[in-house]
């Protein structure tokens, strides 16, 4: 026989509706009293009906996230990126019970915004948008629905104007980091591979390359910035097409760990050592960086950091306990390993 709510009211002490209040969240009962009366609920087997849970609360318990129009054509060190990141994403809302949505801006059959849609049927307690840019219509209709909502990993333009919530990783401090732990290694000449023409993270890592040899008191060579297209292919290419500028540089800074692999192998053909003749560093930290040889210093992308702040904030907001917008620029950290350090025989 199903227990049922009125079995749970009798072995807690409580009258039938005071369970129905804990199992709802409603603040007009204790934390200790709802603890108590899940765990009995939980102790019992009840299935509480998340349908009847979402008429009486109108939340659905589900968040929906937003990937990139062309998250499936991006290339292999993206796309390793993307699925830790919804990995992630899934582990924390799971532990809050939230179920999870993804969906692409635009459906790519019809045309017509998922994110108006998802609105429109109520089918999302709130949203997180891994978005580069949102046009200022879907913006609007976003604000006016006043469902919580915050951008993830990308800093889009509006955010400048706009207050909204945006958490997003410190580029142009990992292309400091990067190009500071090079030149600390006794590099002067270090050549720098970026990516994604207009892409704004590439641009700040850019900027941080450069900020951090302009600190060192050198002068930027414009022959020695390339630009790639974040795959291990464009990496390998760029060190055939230019291997003038690569013999005039003692170290690369690749601005994914994919070109940075191309670069390696490349080198290799070239019967140049990594990092004995030129050292190497990465970005991302995905995990193939750990496992082919030599090992791959790297700049990590604080993803974790990201998604906790991300989601404590939009789930504070859904159980309207939020405060002021934020704007949350968290800093990667640069993982050390063989391609940038040369061991000094005693």
């Amino acid at each position: 026989m199903a227990v049922t709510t009125r079995d749970i009211a009798k072995i807690a002490g409580v009258n039938q509706s005071t369970v129905s209040r804990c199992l709802n969240d409603s603040p007009l009962v204790s934390e200790e009293t709802k603890a108590r009366v899940k765990g009995i609920a939980e102790s019992l087997g009840f299935a509480f009906n998340a349908h009847a849970r979402s008429l009486s609360t109108n939340r659905t318990q589900t968040i929906g996230v937003i990937f990139p129009q062309h998250y499936t054509q991006l290339d292999l060190d993206d796309n390793l990126y993307f699925n830790a990141l919804s990995d992630q994403l899934h582990l924390r809302l799971e532990a809050e019970e939230f179920d999870l949505i993804t969906a692409f801006p635009v459906n790519r059959t019809n045309n017509k915004s998922n994110i108006e849609k998802l609105i429109a049927c109520r089918k999302v307690d709130g949203l997180l948008l891994v978005q580069p840019q949102l046009d200022p219509r879907t913006l609007e209709i976003l604000k006016n629905a006043e469902i919580p909502f915050a951008f993830l990993h990308h800093y889009p333009e509006l955010c400048e104007k706009e207050e909204v919530d945006v958490f997003y990783a410190d580029n142009a401090y990992g292309g400091w980091m990067a190009t500071r732990h090079l030149l600390e290694q006794g590099h002067e000449k270090i050549l720098c591979i970026t990516a994604g023409e207009g892409e704004r993270e590439f641009g700040l890592r850019t900027d941080g390359y450069v900020k951090a040899l302009q600190e060192a008191g050198l002068s930027p060579d414009p022959e020695l910035v390339l630009r790639g297209d974040h795959s291990f292919e464009s990496g390998y290419a760029l060190v055939y097409r230019h291997w003038p500028q690569f013999q005039k540089a003692g170290a690369v800074f690749a601005q994914t760990d994919l070109m940075a692999m191309g670069v390696i192998q490349a080198l290799r053909e070239k019967r140049v050592g990594v990092p004995e003749d030129m050292a190497i560093v990465g970005y991302n930290d995905i995990p193939l960086s750990r496992s082919l040889k030599p090992h791959l210093t790297t700049v990590h992308q604080p993803l974790e950091e990201i998604i906790e702040m991300a989601c404590k904030n939009l789930l504070d907001r859904i159980r309207g306990e939020g405060g002021k917008h934020v704007k949350a620029c968290i800093r990667p950290q640069l993982v050390v390993r063989d391609s940038s350090i040369v061991e000094k025989k005693s």
